[in-house]
């Protein structure tokens, strides 16, 4: 589990400095407004950007470490740090599940963007710069139903039903 939660954090940290420093570097609305800002805004700013960027990344990449996870502990009969493993996809289910609940909540959006993109001085229509809009330097647009939007949410009920599945599959291994 050491090994397993040392990738996780690596590759967290890693994804989390390198789009959060690309997108402070190419982003057109931050140069548009840096200077006007207070030091005050200016970390809220960045605050912000750092913790999207961690939020996306566990949203949308833990799964990959749940199913390496899962495959390890069930093919390779390796049932070492159950309890934690089983710990760890069991949270990850509620939270893919109340991100879901937040966003249905907020009208379809994100509290970590409205709050962007208030601070940017941009409309709200205007998407989080995930990782490939950062190299694509694009600015995505949300539109309600739209296809970002759609895979963005499919993506998320994938994740919490792959979750799901795991505690199914691990869970009674543990009460054996």
């Amino acid at each position: 589990m050491r090994n397993f939660m040392n990738n996780y954090f690596y590759s967290l940290c890693a994804f989390t400095i390198a789009f959060s420093v690309g997108d402070i570097a190419t982003n057109k609305y931050y140069h548009r407004i840096w200077n006007k800002k207070s030091t005050e805004e200016k970390v809220k700013l960045i605050f912000l950007l750092i913790i999207h960027n961690i939020v996306y990344f566990t949203i949308y990449f833990t799964v990959f470490f749940v199913i390496w996870g899962f495959l390890t502990n069930v093919h390779g009969n390796r049932y070492k740090d159950l309890l934690a493993f089983c710990a760890l996809a069991g949270i990850y289910f509620l939270y893919t599940s109340g991100t879901l609940l937040h966003w249905m909540s907020n009208d379809n959006k994100c509290e970590l963007t409205d709050m962007q993109n208030k601070l940017l001085e941009i409309s709200e229509d205007h998407g989080f710069r995930d990782w490939y809009a950062i190299i694509l330097n694009k600015y995505p647009i949300v539109v309600e139903g739209g296809l970002r939007s759609s895979l963005y949410y499919m993506a998320i009920v994938c994740s919490a039903a792959v979750s799901l599945f795991v505690l199914t599959r691990l869970v009674p291994k543990l009460l054996k």
